[in-house]
């Protein structure tokens, strides 16, 4: 599930669906996970491995070896800011014992037997830390959000102008069209997003459409 496969930075087939959109399973908990850069090639091959934590743990770690994550999704001040890993999580009340665990979750199990929809919606609106007690695998990760993906975001829309009190104003696409951005082409951030944009608008025009 969700747009994992190999990627560059610019590719604008790349930029996953914006934070919150995409669907999760009945009764499943969304859940933002913020990550490093050279994390993102494991985790979109393997998912989030409680290993790994406990690996960086075991080297000296500050943080606990386990996975920790929010529920929702992610802000947009993280976004900016860090690679955020969106997924899902099933946070089912444990039923016939200790170690048999239909759920995945530790913190933010469902030990109050809600029903699931609403114990998801309990957890997501609150925020909720939450922590698994076992990896989550890849198919249950909807995105990895890059902040150049913001960037692109921004970019790309208000396509054709915008119109304000009358007033026509060009779209965020057309400045970039017009190389109004051109000096940012080096920026880690900015950089990669002109590029995604600058193909999509190619292609836009290619195809005969108009900024």
């Amino acid at each position: 599930m969700g747009n994992l496969g190999a990627q560059f930075k610019g590719d604008p087939a790349s930029i996953p669906p914006a934070p919150g959109t995409a669907p999760v399973p009945p009764g499943m908990v969304r859940f933002n996970h913020y990550t490093s850069d050279e994390a993102i090639p494991g985790i979109r091959e393997h998912g989030l491995q409680r290993s790994y934590s406990e690996e960086k743990y075991a080297h000296g770690g500050t943080e606990s070896p386990q996975i920790f994550a929010t529920a929702g999704a992610p802000s947009a001040n993280l976004l900016q800011a860090r690679p955020v890993v969106e997924g899902w999580a099933n946070p089912a009340r444990p039923q016939r014992g200790e170690y048999d665990r239909p759920g995945t979750m530790d913190v933010g199990e469902n030990w109050r037997g809600d029903p699931p929809e609403e114990h998801a919606k309990y957890l997501e609106e609150r925020k909720s830390v939450i922590t698994f007690h076992n990896d989550v695998p890849a198919n249950q990760i909807l995105a990895i959000h890059e902040p150049w993906h913001e960037s692109a975001r921004y970019f790309q829309k208000d396509a054709g102008g915008r119109n304000f009190n009358g007033k026509q104003f060009a779209s965020a696409r057309s400045d970039v069209a017009r190389g109004e951005h051109d000096n940012l082409s080096d920026d880690p951030n900015y950089g990669p997003a002109l590029h995604a944009t600058k193909v999509t608008n190619a292609a836009t025009v290619m195809l005969g459409g108009k900024l």
